[in-house]
């Protein structure tokens, strides 16, 4: 989805670092998921992720990218047990991996509820990324669009043979209005309390908005449309040096990323495929 990313004016002096250094206005393209590798039900309950990429964002030749999901914090602590969920998920153990981490059970229950728009969550980075020579996480929180009041209100939920609903939905609110996001700093104040290396503790500090997303009206997306947006990679390390991603979380994700995108790249072939023979 195409939209617009506005820097505030009035960014606070201690977060004018990197892209909020100053005010701008930048193009985006913005695409929700699910959490999941593998497409699923709608009804089914997974942690919806937005993918946000900045164009032309000078020194960031891939685009300036925020990935976050509807939920505060990461379901695995660190780098070592990310790299033993993967490889247990791969071996078809991820119920022996949950079954001996029940913290991370719990998280991962949380984070995997069903929603009904996901135009109306909460969007968190969930790990830390540097702010110049500090760290911060970030989040986008949904907001009145400037001139059109309040948001729109979400259409009746889709019956229960709507496996695609939620992206039903969103095409028919974006069909005669935008949507918007408040996208918002939260910066380490104590590495004690929000440390980089346990993806699992959400920090204590407040969110400051920095920059407004306008997801601009559209018509539903033509299957040529969905094909670019799929195709699209989205990456943590798609970033200036001033918000490098940060902790064993993110390094681990350096690897796996382009593994997920060559998943979803094939997926998507043998869909066309089958489409049209």
């Amino acid at each position: 989805m195409a939209a617009r990313f506005v820097v505030a004016g009035d960014v606070p002096e201690a977060l004018r670092v990197g892209l909020f250094a100053a005010p701008g206005d930048y193009a985006a393209v913005i695409r929700f998921s699910n959490g999941a590798a593998l497409p699923a039900d709608d009804h089914r309950g997974d942690g919806r992720g937005m993918a946000v990429k900045l164009t032309g964002v000078a020194h960031a030749p891939q685009g300036q990218d925020f990935l976050m999901i509807n939920h505060p914090v990461f379901f695995v602590r660190d780098a070592a047990d990310y790299t033993g969920l993967t490889r247990a998920m791969a071996e078809d153990r991820g119920a022996q991996f949950f079954a001996t981490h029940p913290a991370e059970a719990a998280i991962a229950a949380a984070t995997a509820r069903p929603i009904d728009d996901v135009l109306e969550q909460r969007y968190f980075s969930q790990v830390p990324y540097r702010l110049g020579a500090t760290f911060a996480k970030f989040a986008a929180f949904p907001a009145a669009c400037p001139g059109h009041g309040a948001a729109a209100p979400a259409p009746q939920p889709a019956g229960p043979d709507g496996a695609d609903f939620l992206a039903a939905r969103l095409y028919q609110r974006l069909a005669g209005a935008p949507a918007c996001f408040d996208f918002a700093l939260q910066p380490q104040t104590d590495p004690a309390t929000d440390p980089i290396e346990d993806a699992t503790v959400p920090w204590k500090g407040p969110f400051h908005t920095v920059a407004h997303i306008r997801i601009e009206p559209a018509p539903p997306p033509t299957s040529e449309d969905r094909a670019v947006c799929e195709n699209l990679q989205f990456s943590p390390w798609h970033s200036l040096e001033a918000h490098a991603p940060a902790g064993g979380i993110n390094r681990v994700r350096r690897v796996i990323y382009p593994m997920i995108f060559d998943l979803r790249h094939r997926l998507n072939a043998n869909t066309d495929e089958r489409k049209d023979p």
